[in-house]
């Protein structure tokens, strides 16, 4: 099967590029032909796809040349073209973010085309969609974690993947329709070679490190993890916090900054900003940091490879990370003992080694059982035979239906009932 892949690459700053070019390519090559389409004003640079695949700028694409398109869709603008084509050549969708509300407002409203966003919502909430639309157009309060707004997509695609059942339960709701498919997230599991201590960054290694990763912004609660880190430490002096990533915006980046002052902070808190390699900062991580809440309903591949390399995560108990087993990670409720259960996280994760260890396990063991890449290669290319062949049947039974309209003799529809069965079966 000859497939069209959709997706951002290196050095495209996308948790996506990473994706295919390391958890899913190298596995799925292995049952398709593949062709990568990308935008067309770059250059990849993975060494991977570069020597193994046929790379095409989309202005170059020809869907005809292909049984299936693929398409990866995310929240960022590196999407545009990707969601332009989807659009015009149905292909099988894996939606990594289900909720899409900031995609729209920035291929709509920040391209002075309001009239397009107000369309869209009225498409995906009908009546409803109205009122929210001119709410939203009015004061700028964008609804970015209430309604999916993904059901053009829905109805522009074949079919749907998504990576958690939290994500197809909210696509489903706003398109009950849909032929959606929930496939778990490939992480592959690797030794790294790299044996990084703690002096390498000038820090003692009897310090405990704590840690979050990815992109910041409010929703990752960042503000109360630090008003808990901040009671913690003055106990536990001998500790510090590392943010290993950027900001996603500048104002929630001066809250941070006024807080750690006000906490008096600033000192136990490195601000490391956004790394290529997150591995040193994994290994010399003694906890790891990643609530989130409100959610978009995104699988976090951070998460996970941090669960894969034997870390202790802490996690918000919403969202997809409910769907992690509480053996392996620690789910603390969004709600008014929020701060607290994460403080009592942090403590117990210190003082308790064999409960620290045996999370640690645990989440390795989970991660190597249900995240295999190799199984789920698989299962995505049997998915894409399966909705290959779904079209074929649609296309035989339609011209079945023409054939029986042009017929005269009754026998002539049977031969072309008989016909057509035998080609069900030989596509199933």
């Amino acid at each position: 099967m000859k497939i069209a892949y959709f997706s951002p690459l290196s050095p495209i700053k996308s948790g996506i590029s990473k994706y295919s070019e390391v958890n899913l390519l190298p596995y799925l090559e292995k049952f398709c032909e593949i062709d990568v389409i990308i935008d067309n004003d770059y250059t990849p640079n993975n060494e991977f796809v570069k020597n193994n695949l046929r790379i095409i700028p989309f202005k170059k694409f020809k869907h005809s040349q292909y049984d299936v398109i693929f398409y990866h869709m995310g929240n960022s603008d590196h999407h545009t073209y990707i969601y332009d084509a989807l659009l015009q050549y149905p292909g099988v969708v894996l939606l990594h973010d289900p909720f899409i509300g900031k995609f729209i407002v920035n291929l709509t409203v920040a391209k002075n085309k309001p009239d397009l966003y107000f369309d869209h919502l009225v498409y995906c909430l009908g009546e409803k969609g109205k009122k929210i639309a001119e709410n939203a157009l009015n004061t700028g309060n964008w609804p970015s974690f209430e309604y999916t707004l993904t059901k053009r997509l829905n109805n522009s695609s074949l079919a749907t993947i998504v990576h958690s059942d939290y994500a197809k339960k909210a696509i489903l709701k706003e398109s009950p329709k849909a032929f959606i498919k929930k496939i778990k997230m490939p992480i592959p599991l690797h030794e790294s070679k790299k044996n990084v201590q703690k002096k390498d960054f000038e820090i003692e290694e009897k310090t405990v490190i704590i840690s979050t990763f990815g992109y910041i912004a409010k929703h990752k609660r960042l503000h109360i993890v630090l008003e808990a880190f901040a009671k913690y430490v003055k106990k536990n002096t001998n500790s510090k916090f590392l943010l290993v990533g950027n900001f996603l915006h500048k104002q929630y980046k001066k809250e941070i900054e006024d807080i750690l002052k006000k906490l008096e902070i600033s000192d136990k808190v490195i601000q490391i900003g956004f790394v290529d390699d997150l591995e040193p900062y994994i290994q010399i991580s003694d906890i790891v940091v990643q609530t989130r809440y409100p959610t978009a309903g995104e699988t976090s591949i951070i998460t996970l490879e941090l669960m894969a390399s034997s870390k202790p995560v802490i996690v918000s108990n919403t969202g997809w990370f409910k769907e992690l087993p509480d053996k392996a990670v620690i789910k603390v409720n969004v709600d008014k003992d929020e701060q607290k259960t994460i403080l009592e996280a942090f403590e117990k994760l210190v003082t308790d080694s064999k409960y620290k260890k045996d999370m640690a396990i645990n989440a390795k063991k989970y991660v190597e059982e249900q995240h295999n890449p190799e199984k789920i290669a698989d299962e995505f290319s049997e998915f894409l035979y399966q909705v290959q062949n779904r079209e074929q049947m649609k296309y035989l039974e339609d011209m079945s239906l023409k054939l029986k309209d042009i017929c005269i003799d009754e026998s002539d529809k049977g031969y072309i009932d008989a016909f057509s069965k035998t080609l069900h079966k030989v596509l199933s």
